[in-house]
């Protein structure tokens, strides 16, 4: 395996990674979101929780994004050195 593979297929697994977990994130919103017979506590709770899951959220999304521009200057870089 070439030099330049081991390091893409490392790429591609650091976005997989990013990509699943802000995927995962991304369903529990919904979750949070649920819940008609709440109490003023409960909803206060429920803030809170959306509140800090939403920072992890974007934490993810923002590494997702910086894996998949690494990705793509990776593959740019590539077809220059061997064009």
């Amino acid at each position: 395996m070439s030099k330049f593979t081991k390091k893409f297929n490392s790429a591609c697994s650091r976005f997989a990674f990013w990509q699943t977990l802000t995927a995962k994130l991304a369903e529990f919103d919904r979750l949070v979101k649920h819940g008609e017979h709440l109490r003023p506590e409960d909803v206060k709770a429920q803030r809170e929780i959306h509140k800090a899951l939403y920072g992890c959220y974007s934490i993810s999304k923002d590494m997702r994004e910086r894996r998949k521009d690494d990705l793509k200057r990776m593959v740019s870089h590539e077809h220059r050195v061997t064009d």
